[in-house]
Protein backbone atom coordinates (compact mmCIF):
# COMPACT_ATOMS: atom_id res chain seq x y z
CA UNK A 1 0.00 0.00 0.00
CA UNK A 2 1.05 3.56 -0.57
CA UNK A 3 2.10 5.63 2.41
CA UNK A 4 -0.18 8.65 2.75
CA UNK A 5 0.29 11.89 4.68
CA UNK A 6 -2.28 10.56 7.16
CA UNK A 7 0.02 7.55 7.72
CA UNK A 8 2.95 9.90 8.37
CA UNK A 9 0.80 11.93 10.77
CA UNK A 10 -0.31 8.78 12.59
CA UNK A 11 3.32 7.66 12.76
CA UNK A 12 4.29 10.97 14.34
CA UNK A 13 1.54 10.65 16.95
CA UNK A 14 2.45 7.04 17.73
CA UNK A 15 6.14 7.86 17.98
CA UNK A 16 5.42 10.88 20.24
CA UNK A 17 3.55 8.52 22.57
CA UNK A 18 6.70 6.39 23.02
CA UNK A 19 8.53 9.27 24.72
CA UNK A 20 7.72 9.86 28.38
CA UNK A 21 9.66 13.16 28.20
CA UNK A 22 7.54 14.48 25.30
CA UNK A 23 4.31 13.30 26.92
CA UNK A 24 5.31 15.12 30.12
CA UNK A 25 5.46 18.39 28.16
CA UNK A 26 2.51 17.83 25.80
CA UNK A 27 0.10 14.96 26.53
CA UNK A 28 -1.16 12.97 23.55
CA UNK A 29 -4.63 14.55 23.81
CA UNK A 30 -3.09 17.98 23.11
CA UNK A 31 -1.52 17.05 19.76
CA UNK A 32 -3.46 18.79 16.99
CA UNK A 33 -3.21 18.51 13.23
CA UNK A 34 -5.99 20.37 11.55
CA UNK A 35 -6.61 23.41 13.73
CA UNK A 36 -6.48 24.00 17.45
CA UNK A 37 -9.81 24.40 19.29
CA UNK A 38 -10.38 27.86 20.70
CA UNK A 39 -9.51 28.08 24.37
CA UNK A 40 -7.07 25.16 24.32
CA UNK A 41 -4.89 25.23 27.43
CA UNK A 42 -1.11 25.50 27.15
CA UNK A 43 1.02 23.60 26.40
CA UNK A 44 -0.10 22.03 23.13
CA UNK A 45 1.48 21.02 19.83
CA UNK A 46 0.57 21.23 16.16
CA UNK A 47 1.78 18.46 13.86
CA UNK A 48 1.76 19.10 10.12
CA UNK A 49 2.82 16.53 7.51
CA UNK A 50 3.73 17.38 3.92
CA UNK A 51 4.92 15.63 0.77
CA UNK A 52 8.27 16.93 -0.45
CA UNK A 53 9.17 14.14 -2.90
CA UNK A 54 9.19 16.63 -5.79
CA UNK A 55 12.05 18.56 -4.16
CA UNK A 56 14.12 15.38 -4.10
CA UNK A 57 13.61 14.41 -7.74
CA UNK A 58 10.23 12.75 -7.24
CA UNK A 59 9.35 9.39 -5.80
CA UNK A 60 12.15 6.90 -6.40
CA UNK A 61 10.88 3.65 -7.90
CA UNK A 62 12.80 0.41 -7.95
CA UNK A 63 12.15 -2.75 -9.88
CA UNK A 64 9.36 -4.64 -8.25
CA UNK A 65 7.01 -3.09 -5.77
CA UNK A 66 9.37 -1.16 -3.46
CA UNK A 67 9.88 2.60 -3.70
CA UNK A 68 11.23 5.48 -1.63
CA UNK A 69 9.04 8.43 -0.72
CA UNK A 70 10.07 11.66 1.00
CA UNK A 71 7.82 13.51 3.44
CA UNK A 72 8.30 16.30 5.92
CA UNK A 73 6.78 16.54 9.35
CA UNK A 74 6.66 19.73 11.40
CA UNK A 75 6.07 19.89 15.14
CA UNK A 76 5.31 23.27 16.74
CA UNK A 77 4.98 23.34 20.51
CA UNK A 78 3.29 26.29 22.22
CA UNK A 79 3.91 26.84 25.93
CA UNK A 80 4.67 29.45 28.53
CA UNK A 81 8.18 30.80 28.04
CA UNK A 82 9.13 31.13 31.69
CA UNK A 83 7.97 30.14 35.14
CA UNK A 84 7.01 26.91 36.81
CA UNK A 85 4.72 25.89 33.92
CA UNK A 86 7.39 26.40 31.24
CA UNK A 87 9.12 23.37 29.78
CA UNK A 88 12.87 22.97 29.81
CA UNK A 89 13.23 24.19 26.23
CA UNK A 90 16.76 22.89 25.79
CA UNK A 91 15.83 19.40 26.99
CA UNK A 92 12.71 19.48 24.81
CA UNK A 93 14.75 20.30 21.70
CA UNK A 94 17.17 17.47 22.47
CA UNK A 95 14.33 15.00 23.06
CA UNK A 96 12.72 15.94 19.72
CA UNK A 97 16.03 15.29 17.98
CA UNK A 98 16.58 12.01 19.83
CA UNK A 99 13.08 10.67 19.15
CA UNK A 100 12.48 11.90 15.59
CA UNK A 101 15.88 12.79 14.13
CA UNK A 102 18.67 10.95 12.46
CA UNK A 103 20.77 11.44 15.57
CA UNK A 104 18.93 8.47 17.02
CA UNK A 105 21.05 5.35 16.77
CA UNK A 106 18.46 3.80 14.46
CA UNK A 107 15.74 6.06 13.05
CA UNK A 108 13.60 3.11 11.99
CA UNK A 109 13.59 1.80 15.56
CA UNK A 110 11.97 5.05 16.73
CA UNK A 111 9.51 5.79 13.97
CA UNK A 112 6.48 3.58 13.39
CA UNK A 113 4.66 4.70 10.22
CA UNK A 114 1.66 2.68 9.04
CA UNK A 115 2.11 1.08 5.60
CA UNK A 116 5.84 1.91 5.49
CA UNK A 117 8.27 -0.96 5.05
CA UNK A 118 11.01 1.04 6.78
CA UNK A 119 12.06 4.53 7.75
CA UNK A 120 15.35 5.10 5.93
CA UNK A 121 16.26 8.46 7.46
CA UNK A 122 14.77 11.36 9.38
CA UNK A 123 16.91 14.46 8.97
CA UNK A 124 16.31 17.57 11.10
CA UNK A 125 15.73 20.58 8.81
CA UNK A 126 14.30 23.39 10.95
CA UNK A 127 14.87 24.22 14.59
CA UNK A 128 13.17 27.48 15.60
CA UNK A 129 12.38 29.04 18.96
CA UNK A 130 10.55 32.36 19.15
CA UNK A 131 7.91 34.38 21.00
CA UNK A 132 4.38 34.20 19.59
CA UNK A 133 3.40 37.72 20.65
CA UNK A 134 0.72 36.28 22.93
CA UNK A 135 0.64 36.36 26.72
CA UNK A 136 -1.16 34.07 29.14
CA UNK A 137 -1.46 34.99 32.82
CA UNK A 138 1.13 37.69 32.17
CA UNK A 139 3.69 35.25 30.74
CA UNK A 140 5.00 35.32 27.17
CA UNK A 141 3.93 32.31 25.07
CA UNK A 142 6.80 30.80 23.11
CA UNK A 143 6.78 28.43 20.16
CA UNK A 144 9.36 25.80 19.38
CA UNK A 145 9.29 24.35 15.86
CA UNK A 146 11.14 21.23 14.83
CA UNK A 147 10.85 19.94 11.26
CA UNK A 148 12.20 16.73 9.78
CA UNK A 149 12.56 15.33 6.27
CA UNK A 150 11.63 11.65 6.42
CA UNK A 151 12.66 9.18 3.72
CA UNK A 152 10.77 5.95 3.89
CA UNK A 153 10.48 2.77 1.93
CA UNK A 154 7.02 1.73 0.84
CA UNK A 155 5.58 -1.10 -1.18
CA UNK A 156 2.97 -0.80 -3.93
CA UNK A 157 1.70 -4.29 -3.19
Amino acid sequence: MDVTLIDVLEGARTTWATSAALLAVVPADRLYSFGVPEGTAYPYAKIEPGDVSAYFGGTEYFSGQNYVKVNKISFTIFAKGTGADAPNWSALAQEMSDVFGWTASNAAANWVIPNAVAVISAMPEVDEFKPTGERHDGVEIMSYKSEFTVRLQANRG
